[in-house]
């Protein structure tokens, strides 16, 4: 059974689009956080952060402080709101957004693999306007859409150095499709005419992530100092291109006729490397009472020129912090046990609106469900984001998530161990 949960759940990452947002239109897309259920609903952290019972997929490293075999499993529905300054729109999504297992050993090392969106792109915008030829006005339509995205899918590797000092690596196999098209329709009296064009793009390639964590105390609290060091990953890249027109005539008799013309391009080949990434992280925390993390991300995607259309990209830069609080883990009372948690983030987004930077927030909301006295637990959280503002003509975007996940731990999965 459990085999077929983690099947049917990476097959569901396969290229899933689960946005509608038209900052995802350039680049690979629109970037997707790499975090567990927990660490979700802290606000993405996790460089900073270990567990002996809990998954941490931001730091490798961590998984070395795992005591037990663990998955975790999340999904997510999310609620799209867009917003210019004449007009908006509703658009649902949703998916999967995160699996991952980890197998600790007596022996100070463990093992994990997991997968995850990475990147995705997702909308579909039209505009209606009119075509002149001198003497008469007709209705053009033009419009452009994108669908696709990356998946990664990963192995881990933790060493427990010191009791104090973890390191891993993290080796990804990345990949998925994108598609665009762009596209005119003109209507005339007894004819509509169409142009358009659509690449499709398949990638497949290979990244890695390393991670390191140290840990001492200080009086009766646990302080945590945390990195982690994302290399370039090369992407190989396999293109197809097609033009086409349309024209549809209708005769005196009302019957319809249609003529097309597709003209596909030779396949095309080449490699882009995503940008290295590098972020830092210190956590506090008061063991099984209270934790409070902060952490920072920097990625320079200002270098990357895959589907800019000639928009130089900027650094993408992130601040993120979180906390969780146990009111009385050894009580009776359920309410007591329960962890509740919420967490903030803002930065600046690699994508420019029109040559001005897009600032992004956001804030996340939830609690953490013991399942009776074992060390499973469901988690629930909301999340808000906003990007964009409507200032000089620009684009606002609003997203509200809700997760849902649940971290294994019990006794029949915890048999499952090396060494």
């Amino acid at each position: 059974m459990r085999y077929g949960i983690l099947f049917i759940g990476v097959c569901s990452l396969w290229a899933q689009t689960n946005t509608f947002s038209p900052l995802s239109g350039l680049a690979l897309g629109e970037l997707l956080p790499q975090s567990s259920s927990r660490q979700s609903a802290m606000g993405h952290t996790g460089i900073a952060w270990k567990h002996p019972l809990r998954m941490n997929v931001t730091n490798p490293a961590a998984i070395s402080a795992l005591e037990v075999t663990t998955a975790d499993i999340t999904a997510f529905y999310r609620q799209l709101f867009l917003q210019t300054p004449s007009q908006q729109s509703f658009l649902p999504a949703g998916g999967i957004h995160h699996i991952a297992f980890a197998f600790p050993s007596v022996k100070g090392f463990a093992l994990g693999f997991g997968a995850a969106p990475y990147t995705t792109s997702g909308y579909e915008i039209e505009k209606e306007t009119t075509f002149d030829d001198g003497d008469n006005q007709y209705p053009l339509r033009l419009g452009r859409l994108s669908d696709g995205g990356l998946t990664r899918a990963y192995g881990m590797l933790a060493f427990r150095i010191k009791k104090q000092f973890h390191f891993g690596v993290q080796l990804a196999y990345l990949f998925g499709s994108l598609r665009e098209e762009w596209q005119a329709t003109l209507e005339v009296q007894d004819a509509n005419y169409a142009a358009g064009y659509v690449a499709l793009y398949q990638f497949n390639g290979i990244g890695y992530r390393v991670g390191a964590l140290f840990q001492d105390t200080m009086k009766k609290l646990l302080w945590t100092i945390g990195a982690i060091f994302q290399g370039n990953a090369f992407v190989n890249v396999q293109q197809e291109e097609r033009y086409y027109g349309l024209i549809r005539r209708i005769n005196v008799f009302g019957l319809a006729s249609t003529n097309a013309t597709i003209d596909t391009l030779p396949l095309s080949s080449f490699t882009i490397a995503l940008p290295m990434a590098t972020g830092v992280g210190f956590s506090l925390e008061k063991p099984t009472k209270w934790y409070w993390t902060i952490e920072g991300l920097y990625q320079p995607w200002q270098t990357f020129d895959f589907r800019t259309r000639g928009t130089t990209l900027q650094p993408y830069i992130t601040l993120r912090s979180g906390i969780e609080w146990i009111p009385n883990i050894q009580s009776n009372r359920y309410l007591k046990r329960i962890r509740y948690r919420t967490g903030f983030y803002a930065g600046q987004h690699f994508v420019q609106l029109n040559q001005n930077k897009v600032l992004f927030w956001g804030s996340t909301l939830g609690v953490g469900l013991p399942l009776r006295k074992d060390a499973s637990m469901i988690q629930i959280h909301i999340e808000y984001f906003q990007a964009g503002s409507k200032q000089k003509n620009l684009l606002i975007e609003r997203n509200l998530k809700i997760y849902l996940g649940i971290s294994f731990n019990e006794r029949w999965f915890i048999k499952r161990r090396i060494g």
